[in-house]
């Protein structure tokens, strides 16, 4: 009976197909297709079952009909389940499943999570076949669901409709008696509202009143914290003054006194010996003094951030220039290395205190006759700038706590003078208005390195990514044509370093034309002489740009000489 059935529906099915193939209804032909694979299913006859779900499927990719496609897959998967395929069933009975998920078809994905739990039981795994069977008893549960709320909200509906229509049969009978009662109902129904809106009105408001409070009392709670925050600064701050201003005044107080009684002796070695003194306390405080200062403009927000674009080489050797003298009473050397040609975004002055105070705080905590390095390295994006010295370095423990104002905080060692740890919160803070970072790395007894970064303008790294691909490729075949040559004429290479480099440098300013072809010409003459075939063609491009004045072609490839000079020197 069951069979018989089937074979009736596939026969209407069929003519159903053709007929909606003819007049080109190709939704309507797709989900045939997939009932018509279904009933083949269920008759055995898998062949024909699996060449109607993958017309569905090909027919759905066509015109992105998404639910017939999930219906196709689940069919062709059902298909290769039936005859023992199990990893084609999966493949597609999951591509089946993910459709149904993205696009929400409840039904398929019921029925595809029923299909993998089948297949992974068959395969063996257990594990996943329990949970994709979970999956498909919560989605039983939950289209049976739906379907009963749909069917209850029909019954409801129609329950309805069957009363008001009864109500209106009544009222019709008894229009004229019924009127005083309508009219009471309705004024009843009116009070009703009206003391319902009402008490919704109140209670909205109740909210809103409630929720301003909670939103005040939470920014009081902040203000409070903020507050308390605040005092406890100041209390540190009250405390940092006394703590580092304390000694060096006493200090000035007692050889102050001194120096009158041995003024009034004439001793002049101990006068002299007792100045000193009065004045290393006396800078002492200006330095504390200093910091106190430009911690007040930080909190006070008056330090205006102004980035411009310049050149470490000239703030470095400014800063150096400042600190020679200090560090000359102790025999410390100041150098700098590596800050030609490092350029950064950034506020100049930030970045000269930043360097003033790092600067200042290796020179007071060096030892006699130390060294203390400044250098510039780019990292990417990024120029990093360094300040090492040969001092007495800082031990573990507070180095963490380094960038932290807390006046407990005390110095280097016992020996110096507490008034590093203002400078380098002060630092930190104006590292981190200019986007960057600072660093630390200290070895007790040996000495320390204290790193920030600032950013490298943005020009920079756009000229720097800009480079011509037809220029990088003649200077790769010069480079590698320099390479295969064993050794060089010692007249070559001392021509490079004493002519030709220092032409470079100084040409890649564009000063001049003249300069300009003076530079081609030696390049073409020193290729020709040794025979360097790439590297005479840069010279004659060069030399050609330099004739049509092609400023823009110049900056492009002059720059690109360095490498080859590398190769031939080093």
């Amino acid at each position: 009976m069951l069979q018989d059935s089937i074979d009736k529906g596939l026969s209407h099915y069929l003519v159903a197909l053709m007929i909606a193939d003819s007049l080109k209804y190709e939704h309507e032909v797709i989900n045939l297709l997939n009932k018509i694979g279904e009933a083949y299913v269920r008759l055995q006859r898998y062949p024909q079952a699996a060449d109607a779900f993958e017309r569905a499927a090909s027919l759905s990719i066509m015109r992105q009909n998404q639910f017939g496609l999930a219906q196709a897959s689940l069919g062709i998967s059902k298909v290769y389940y039936h005859t023992s395929d199990y990893p084609r069933a999966i493949r597609f009975a999951l591509k089946s499943n993910n459709l149904a998920k993205s696009e929400n078809f409840n039904r398929i994905l019921h029925d595809s999570e029923l299909l993998l739990s089948q297949l992974y039981a068959s395969t063996g795994n257990y594990q996943r076949a329990f949970d994709h069977y979970t999956r498909y008893k919560v989605l039983s549960d939950s289209i049976f669901s739906d379907e009963s709320s749909k069917q209850l909200a029909i019954m409801q509906a129609k329950y309805e409709l069957e009363a008001k229509e009864k109500e209106n049969q009544i009222l019709r009978l008894r229009n004229l008696e019924n009127q005083k009662t309508i009219a009471r109902k309705n004024r009843i129904v009116l009070i009703t509202t009206s003391v319902i809106l009402a008490s919704v009105i109140l209670v909205l408001l109740l909210l809103y009143v409630n929720k301003r409070f909670r939103r005040l009392n939470q920014k009081l709670a902040v203000q409070s914290e903020k507050l308390k925050n605040l005092n406890m600064d100041k209390d540190r701050f009250f405390a940092y003054v006394v703590h580092n201003i304390k000694n060096p005044f006493s200090t000035i107080w007692g050889f102050s006194e001194l120096l009158l009684k041995h003024a009034s002796l004439k001793d002049t070695e101990k006068m002299v010996r007792y100045s000193k003194y009065i004045y290393d306390s006396s800078a002492g405080i200006k330095e504390i003094l200093g910091n106190l200062l430009e911690w007040s403009r930080l909190l006070r927000g008056k330090f205006e951030y102004k980035p411009v674009r310049f050149s470490l080489e000239g703030l470095i050797k400014d800063v150096i220039e400042l600190n020679n003298k200090l560090a000359a009473k102790n025999d410390i050397v100041l150098s700098y290395e590596n800050i030609e040609n490092k350029y950064v975004y950034a506020d100049r002055q930030m970045v000269y205190t930043i360097l003033q105070n790092l600067l200042s705080n290796a020179i007071k905590y060096n030892v006699q006759k130390g060294k203390v390095i400044v250098s510039a390295t780019r990292k990417d994006t990024m120029v990093e700038i360094a300040v090492s010295d040969t001092g007495s370095g800082i031990p573990a423990v507070k180095i963490k706590d380094l960038f932290v104002f807390d006046p407990a905080n005390t110095a280097r060692n016992a020996a110096k003078p507490a008034s590093a740890g203002m400078g380098l919160v002060i630092c930190h803070e104006l590292v981190t208005k200019n986007n960057g970072e600072i660093m630390v790395e200290s070895i007790p007894g040996k000495g320390s390195r204290f790193t920030f970064t600032l950013p490298v303008p943005k020009a920079d790294l756009e000229q720097a990514e800009g480079i011509d691909p037809e220029i990088s490729e003649q200077i790769a075949a010069i480079k590698n044509e320099l390479r295969s040559i064993p050794h060089f004429h010692k007249n070559f290479t001392e021509t490079l370093r004493k002519e030709l480099i220092p032409k470079h440098s100084h040409v890649s300013k564009v000063l001049s034309v003249e300069e300009l072809k003076e530079f081609a010409s030696l390049v073409v003459s020193l290729a020709d002489e040794y025979q360097i075939k790439p590297l005479k063609e840069y010279g004659q491009k060069l030399l050609k740009q330099s004739e049509s004045l092609q400023f823009d072609e110049i900056l492009k490839t002059l720059p690109e000489f360095s490498e080859i000079a590398n190769v031939i020197i080093y």
